[in-house]
């Protein structure tokens, strides 16, 4: 079974599968890593298609369902999916923000700010990637070049990270 939302082009995930899909076949959709951070009740909501089965197992506390009910009910009370997705549009804002004002080419993941990432765009991007995790580690921050956002990352401590990575 394939990985949902490997790249920035949900939709044509979406409607492969979709177009071979006929009566007499299911299809699933599994949740694993950011199904259930797009939208609650399942990223497949979010793009208004109706599987057959969504799979939220792993998704949930590595299949744990008692702590599952647990993760569904904070995740409601404190809504998360809006909390997250503004975190995330929020840390690419400041991450393009500083690729432009120093002048560093990067190519950034926006289609899902709940698992979003960026990357160098230079032929030593690894090497780069290596220096600016330990920049930032020296400023106090563990930091790479993506982010899933929680509840413990406030907009208060983005403006933190924004003072930091714009100097």
């Amino acid at each position: 079974m394939a990985r949902p939302f490997l790249d920035a082009n949900v939709p044509l995930f979406i409607e492969k599968p979709l177009a071979i899909t006929t009566n007499d076949l299911d299809f699933f959709k599994p949740q694993a890593t950011a199904g259930k951070l797009q939208c609650f009740g399942g990223a497949h909501l979010k793009y208004k298609v109706q599987p057959d089965m969504a799979i939220f197992a792993k998704a949930l506390d590595n299949g744990h369902p008692i702590a599952a009910l647990a993760v569904l009910k904070k995740m409601r009370k404190t809504n998360l999916v809006d909390h997250i997705d503004t975190i995330g549009k929020k840390v690419i804002s400041c991450w393009k923000t500083a690729s432009q004002k120093y002048g560093v080419k990067i190519k950034v993941c926006e289609s899902r700010p709940c698992v979003t990432h960026f990357s160098f765009e230079h032929q030593q991007a690894n090497k780069i990637r290596t220096i600016y995790a330990k920049m930032m580690l020296d400023k106090g921050f563990i930091a790479n070049t993506s982010i899933y956002p929680t509840l413990a990352q406030t907009l208060t401590r983005m403006a933190i990270s924004t003072r930091c990575w714009n100097g």
